[in-house]
């Protein structure tokens, strides 16, 4: 019997292969691939000769071909037929790592903005230069019912949020006139940040009935924090305006409330909101 020809066994045609004796038997149950000798006996044995067909289902399903697909091209193989099978492939391919640039950026920008917090005074109020960003909203609805808030704050994550891994940056936004007046618990809206204009109007057309498109405009900004439960968040604002008196600054746009460590937070003790406010200095100016 030549080389080629020579029987080898389930196990063995398995370990020359790097793959589990088991996935031989499914393909040979499921009539996708099977042992080119069947002896009276009941024995089947795999040829040499069989390992490019092997190759090539094993390449298949490393590509991400289902069963079926894999089936239809083997069933009739042709330079037109792989050569579609590569281009669809190739356009699966760069929809990945396109995904995966956008988790990387995802999880180092967290990462930065998690280390930066380690070295906060989270008691202190400051200024701060924010740049423009970008924010999907959607209506901040049910207020006063917990369960609803709940439920629109779901709602509106699952629209716009493309990745369950470090989200993009979600918070809520109350209008000027709530936090002056001491309505602490009046909110507009929910946000959503997103890297650009493009892609927030991309996310927009999704969902035309229900969400907005908001440039948080890029200026000075009162930044404080509120450590603990939320239920402390108007003793924050309390103290914002406290300094804004204080320091001759005058209140010129929306209150935008963010979690900062909710991945991180023991308990709600441990619980971080940064709370930044847009604001226009007088002439004497903050002293800190």
């Amino acid at each position: 019997m030549k080389e080629f020809d020579k029987g080898l066994t389930a196990a063995k045609f398995a370990a020359l292969h790097r793959i589990n004796k088991s996935t031989l038997l499914y393909y040979d149950e499921i009539g996708l691939f099977s042992p080119a000798i069947k002896k009276p006996n009941g024995y089947r044995y795999y040829t040499y000769r069989q390992s490019s067909r092997l190759e090539m289902i094993l390449t298949f399903r490393e590509l991400g071909m289902s069963i079926d697909e894999i089936r239809e091209y083997i069933n009739e193989p042709s330079i037109e037929g792989l050569v579609e099978v590569l281009q669809e492939k190739i356009l699966e391919t760069d929809v990945a790592i396109s995904r995966m640039k956008e988790i990387r950026k995802l999880m180092t920008d967290r990462k930065t903005q998690l280390e930066g917090l380690l070295h906060l005074d989270f008691s202190k109020i400051e200024l701060v230069r924010c740049p423009e960003e970008y924010l999907l909203v959607s209506p901040y609805e049910e207020e006063g019912n917990p369960d609803g808030e709940a439920l629109s704050a779901i709602e509106h994550a699952r629209k716009f949020h493309t990745h369950r891994m470090f989200n993009h940056a979600f918070g809520v936004i109350m209008n000027r006139e709530s936090f002056e007046k001491g309505e602490f618990d009046r909110y507009d809206s929910y946000f959503t940040k997103v890297e650009n204009p493009s892609r927030a109007l991309a996310l927009r057309r999704q969902d035309k009935d229900r969400s907005g498109f908001f440039i948080k405009p890029a200026g000075t900004y009162m930044r404080a924090f509120c450590v603990g439960s939320w239920d402390k968040i108007p003793e924050t604002y309390r103290r914002m305006l406290d300094y804004a008196g204080k320091h001759h600054l005058t209140f010129s746009g929306h209150a935008f409330e963010e979690g900062v460590n909710e991945m991180a937070a023991r308990s709600w003790d441990d619980y971080v909101t940064q709370i930044t406010v847009r604001v226009e200095t007088g002439e004497e100016g903050p002293k800190n």
